[in-house]
């Protein structure tokens, strides 16, 4: 029993064994083809793009149909066979193809130019300003393409600058608010950390450095009602602590017999009872 049973387990190593060797066989194969495949798909867009210099379009067109059968679409490819189907005359064919550029890679800029010049060329102004403004809005700064988007543009429609100017103005209007903002966001920060210092020197009944605390925090965030409430108990709490201090002078100088004095520290100690508490903020 257990010599029929080494036996099933060996004919089932050795056909796992087999299946490894089988699936990394077919992996290897087609690693190779699929470098295979790219390396041909290089050759035959190197071959069109030097046909394309030297005017043999037919040919160029030729090659870089190969590359695309290869099924190594990019927005390139397509978009040098457009530029290829309007040397050669054939207007539709360059717009379809320069449209499937767009569609392939959005961010793929050279296809918005061609179309624009395109459509300029077949005397269809409103498309050619479609795909010059596209152009120009998503090239990036310092792209010398940019501004000969632009020049077109301001052929086209002298209006534009103006709307160029206004929507500057709003971006610049927008960066403004929000670095007030980021600026105020970090005067409250700010005015925080000396509130919170102060409600620490407030405990320690340091009343004379809270209250600078507090002022700071002001000074920051003027007419914030939780650091006013802050200050007015800490002006509240020095003034009981003053109070107490002539409370407890005035009492001995009436033991000691110093009538008159203590009359006037009960005085001043009157003055500066306030007329009702003050609570701590919550």
């Amino acid at each position: 029993m257990y010599y029929l049973y080494s036996k099933k387990a060996l004919r089932i190593a050795s056909w796992r064994a087999s299946a490894f060797f089988f699936i990394s066989l077919l992996t290897f194969q087609l690693s190779a083809f699929a470098n295979n495949t790219e390396k041909l798909n290089q050759n035959y867009r190197a071959q069109g793009y030097d046909e394309q210099k030297n005017g043999h379009f037919d040919k160029a067109l030729a090659f870089y149909t190969k590359a695309l059968e290869l099924g190594k679409e990019n927005e390139v490819l397509y978009n040098d066979i457009g530029v290829v189907y309007e040397q050669l005359g054939d207007w539709q064919q360059a717009r379809a193809y320069y449209l499937k550029s767009i569609k392939h890679n959005p961010d793929y800029l050279p296809p918005y130019t061609n179309l624009a010049y395109l459509y300029q060329t077949l005397g269809d102004v409103q498309n050619a300003e479609i795909y010059f403004r596209a152009r120009y809005l998503r090239a990036p700064e310092g792209d010398p393409w940019k501004d000969a988007a632009l020049k077109e543009l301001l052929r086209i429609n002298p209006y534009f600058k103006q709307e160029i100017t206004r929507k500057k103005a709003d971006q610049l209007a927008n960066e403004l608010v929000l670095q007030a903002h980021e600026e105020f966001s970090l005067q409250v920060r700010r005015a925080e950390n000396h509130y919170q210092a102060g409600e620490s020197l407030l405990d320690r009944k340091s009343y004379s450095e809270a209250l600078a605390e507090f002022d700071r925090a002001l000074l920051l965030t003027p007419g914030n009602p939780k650091i006013i409430r802050a200050q007015q108990q800490a002006c509240y709490l020095q003034k009981i602590d003053k109070i107490k201090f002539l409370v407890h002078d005035a009492t001995e100088r009436l033991d000691a017999g110093d009538l008159d004095s203590a009359r006037d520290m009960f005085q001043e100690i009157l003055s500066l009872l306030p007329e009702q508490p003050v609570q701590p903020f919550e």
